[in-house]
């Protein structure tokens, strides 16, 4: 017959240090707070924001919220309603752009390039046309 010891409470704590331990090496799977920087899985998660561009006049629309971004002068301006002058060409002919930023215009660089800048190509055209007429009559 087998005689066996009592539980002694020492051993209960002994027991119960080793699971601790155990359990603290598993790994965790707790998110990191919302300041952190995004890395991995969350970074091509990050939010994305859908304008409507409108390359003639470098208009911006956002459906979600309802706002128009256009160039005044050298600033950027937003507003609920487009101002007149803008209005026609707003109508139709927009992109459908998505970007990162909730103010498009931070992006603007990268939207001319991908989207369009018809403005820059016709200045550009004409140019050109100029230079050619320069040297079809002067340079003889």
């Amino acid at each position: 017959m087998t005689h066996s010891k009592p539980f002694h409470p020492r051993r209960l704590l002994l027991v119960a240090a080793v699971l601790l331990g155990a359990a603290a090496a598993l790994p965790t799977y707790a998110s990191p707070p919302p300041w952190a920087p995004a890395h991995g899985h969350r970074a091509k998660q990050a939010q994305q924001y859908r304008y409507v561009y409108y390359p003639a006049q470098q208009v911006y629309y956002a459906p979600a919220s309802q706002t128009w971004f256009w160039m005044s002068g050298s600033n950027w301006r937003f507003g609920v309603n487009l101002p007149a002058q803008y209005r026609g060409y707003a109508a139709s002919g927009g992109v459908p752009v998505v970007l990162h930023s909730s103010r498009p215009y931070v992006e603007h660089v990268y939207v001319e390039k991908n989207y369009g800048r018809p403005w820059r190509e016709k200045h550009r055209k004409q140019k050109k046309d100029k230079r050619s007429h320069h040297d079809r009559h002067y340079d003889r």
